[in-house]
């Protein structure tokens, strides 16, 4: 098992076994007094309609997102790495001790943006702990 399912693995054991047991609980529908309809059963149960949920790749939810945008006339851009003044801008930030969260709300990209111009560009990623006390 991957290490990053390993850290959740005791989580996923409970969640998966109360799953197992969960009986959803039939609803009854309030009786609307404007049916005049007298084919309608006020005692009639409500099937629980469940829909597997799909988890979207980033390149997926990137897409999607895109998409939407473009049909509502908005510009959109993916190239933050070709423009110089930003990938500077980026790059001196991050040199000043900022995490990419922080250097992307001052430029106003996202961090993952950030991440990528600085992976891009050969600079390393810092960890967490690898910043001073207090400034993370």
């Amino acid at each position: 098992m991957p290490t990053y399912l390993q850290t959740y693995s005791n989580n996923y054991s409970i969640i998966r076994e109360y799953v197992k047991g969960y009986k959803p609980t039939p609803v009854k529908p309030t009786i609307d007094p404007s049916i005049t309809d007298l084919s309608y059963d006020p005692n009639s149960t409500v099937k629980t309609i469940t829909q597997q949920q799909k988890n979207l790749s980033e390149l997926e939810i990137q897409t999607t997102i895109s998409d939407t945008l473009k049909r509502n006339g908005v510009e959109v851009s993916h190239q933050a790495a070709t423009k110089p003044e930003l990938v500077k801008r980026i790059i001196e930030l991050y040199a000043e001790m900022k995490t990419p969260k922080e250097v992307g709300a001052i430029v106003g990209v996202g961090g993952d943006t950030v991440r990528k111009v600085l992976k891009e560009n050969g600079i390393y990623i810092r960890k967490s702990w690898e910043y001073p006390k207090g400034t993370k």
